[in-house]
């Protein structure tokens, strides 16, 4: 496939899909007042043509969501009706008691089962596609089963409605350009040439499609934290008002749309004592967050994010609307664990919540001078190291709390405090009296633990003297440019991948460093690390091999033949496809 870039004045695209059918854009561009009021109820629809008629016998102050009105419409509604009412749903969920939330209730579609069948669509927040073909009494989002309401739309993906974007739209010097342009990465300086935000996983197909079919370079961001290839000269689709949090507390699953953030399902799962694998930062996506691998502080217990994923909606290379599972498209799932963003556009995921009522969480600052002595206690004792119990030793040329050099044993266990205690009193042993601390047991939503920019990450089998010598004189040294270094333990259930894990990572490898400095402050390290990395914390897209084991990448290239031959989606921590041996094949 040959990929051209383009350069538009007005743009094309907003002539051949924006201007397509008004009446299904208007309500997702943010002109809901203008665009209902002076319609008549007929011209409502929303994909199905039917919006006027799913309205029509409801109270006028229902009616609110045609004025763009959301969270005013559903305020006087009955608390059965509050859950979603807010259009958004961590919103909802972080503001609302639980006792008003439909969707947190023990049945989770109780609630929607003594509603009238036409105001079901809404309430499940994908209005009118989701829930069109199903009968009346399957309306119920499946008694809790959320992935089998959606996976019908799947399945009508590739009717004509596929190609209708619904979303917004921006060209360069438009309103909202600039900013939705823009990467978390402050040296990106993306220039699309059109940005497609989409509403829907229809629209992903519909802009996905038109960029093909034009053969215009295609690449997708959500929050903008995993961007570190710019999107010049082509199509920059936007997955971030995808930003729906759907929590089972009964099963302890989630669903999330592609745009959600950590803080929203931390919000939701937090009231029920469950816990996400999230990782340091709650204000980070959790679609590629966890697509790469996903890192958290539960992770020695729990595993990494990707394992604990179910499913997840996949907008394929060729357009289509798929459900990956264990079970459906298998081959596509693995990959998609740990794969980044190379096997298609992830519309939504559903996985697995822990649970977790409260975490034993801090740090521990002693003197920089103990620092070679903490580093070389820790090689040692990490070996019998609690699961429930991760750990990682941080130094610094000025500690925030104390204004001077220091080392940290920093912390967190999902075990009891007491036992967390006691592991820990090897390590206290070697560092000496603490100059400060502040571990105390609190929430999993409401713990932060900080963490360190990954500017030069490696992995190490062990650590040995000349490694620690290093580290302790980058922070030491006077004149160094380096902020911080992190010593951190990995292993436990990261360790221990079930037979049909996906390809994250070394699971084999115990020890990361981070240094955060200039290049340079890390190149002594080079002769003693592994040589590997992990993709989430990969800044030089060139080292993209170095994230997978070797057989984990020869299966992911092969796959990626297949599945995406062309390499659509290559404006990423690219995977290139392998050669195809047989005839191109979709899974």
């Amino acid at each position: 496939m040959t990929i051209k870039t383009i350069t538009f004045g007005r743009s094309e695209l907003l002539d051949a899909l924006a201007h397509e059918l008004l009446d299904t854009v208007a309500l997702r561009r943010g002109e809901v007042g203008e665009a209902f009021a002076n319609d008549p109820p007929e011209t409502l629809a929303l994909r199905r043509r039917e919006f006027g008629e799913a309205f029509a016998h409801e109270a006028p102050d229902t009616l609110a969501l045609h004025r763009g009105e959301v969270g005013e419409a559903f305020a006087h509604n009955p608390p059965d009706t509050l859950a979603l009412g807010r259009g958004e749903f961590g919103d909802a969920f972080a503001h609302s008691p639980p006792e008003t939330l439909a969707l947190r209730r023990a049945q989770f579609g109780d609630p929607f089962a003594r509603e009238l069948p036409d105001t079901l669509a809404l309430h499940g927040g994908e209005v009118g596609e989701a829930f069109a073909h199903d009968p009346p009494e399957t309306l119920a989002l499946r008694r809790g089963e959320f992935g089998d309401a959606f996976a019908q739309a799947s399945r009508q993906a590739t009717d004509s409605n596929a190609r209708r974007f619904a979303g917004q739209l921006y060209i360069p010097n438009s309103a909202g350009y600039d900013e939705s342009r823009r990467a978390v990465n402050p040296s990106l300086d993306a220039r699309p040439v059109i940005i497609a935000e989409a509403d829907s996983a229809l629209d992903v197909s519909a802009a996905l499609t038109w960029a093909r079919e034009r053969q215009v370079p295609f690449a997708v961001q959500s929050t903008g934290h995993g961007t570190y290839v710019p999107s010049d000269g082509g199509m920059l689709l936007k997955t971030s008002a995808l930003k729906r949090v759907l929590v089972d507390p009964d099963r302890g699953i989630a669903r999330i749309g592609a745009g959600a953030r950590w803080d929203s399902v931390l919000a939701a799962a937090a009231p029920f004592g469950l816990a996400p694998l999230s990782g340091s930062s709650p204000d980070v996506g959790v679609a590629g967050y966890t697509l790469g691998g996903g890192l958290s502080w539960l992770s020695r217990r729990f595993g990494f994010a990707a394992d604990s994923v179910l499913r997840a909606e996949v907008v394929t290379a060729d357009g289509r609307i798929v459900t990956a599972s264990r079970d459906e498209h298998p081959e596509l799932f693995w990959a998609l664990r740990g794969g980044g963003g190379n096997f298609g556009v992830v519309t939504s995921l559903e996985f697995r919540l822990h649970r977790v009522a409260s975490v034993w969480s801090g740090s521990a600052v002693f003197p920089l001078e103990r620092a070679a002595a903490v580093l070389a206690r820790y090689r040692e004792w990490i070996q019998d190291a609690p699961d429930e119990l991760s750990t990682a030793v941080v130094l610094m040329p000025s500690w925030p709390s104390t204004g001077g050099p220091a080392v940290a044993i920093r912390a967190m266990s999902s075990g009891s405090p007491e036992d967390a205690v006691d592991a820990l009193r090897p390590l206290y042993r070697a560092a000496g009296l603490p100059l400060w601390e502040d571990f105390r047991s609190a929430g999993f939503a409401e713990t932060r633990m900080p963490g360190v920019a990954p500017l030069n990450f490696d992995l190490f089998e062990q650590l040995p003297d000349p490694v620690i010598e290093h580290l302790v004189d980058a922070v030491r040294r006077p004149g160094s440019r380096v902020g911080a270094v992190e010593v951190r333990h990995w292993g436990g259930a990261m360790a221990r991948p079930t037979a049909d894990a996906g390809p994250v990572g070394h699971r084999h490898v115990p020890l990361s460093v981070i240094v955060e400095g200039p290049p340079e402050s890390a190149e002594a390290l080079a002769p003693y690390a592994t040589g590997g990395t992990f993709l989430n914390f990969l800044r030089d897209p060139s080292r993209v091999e170095s994230a997978y084991t070797p057989d984990n990448y020869r299966w992911l290239q092969t796959l990626k033949g297949r599945l995406d031959p062309d390499n659509v989606f290559s404006i990423n921590h690219n995977i290139v496809p392998a050669p195809a041996r047989t005839h191109r094949v979709y899974l």
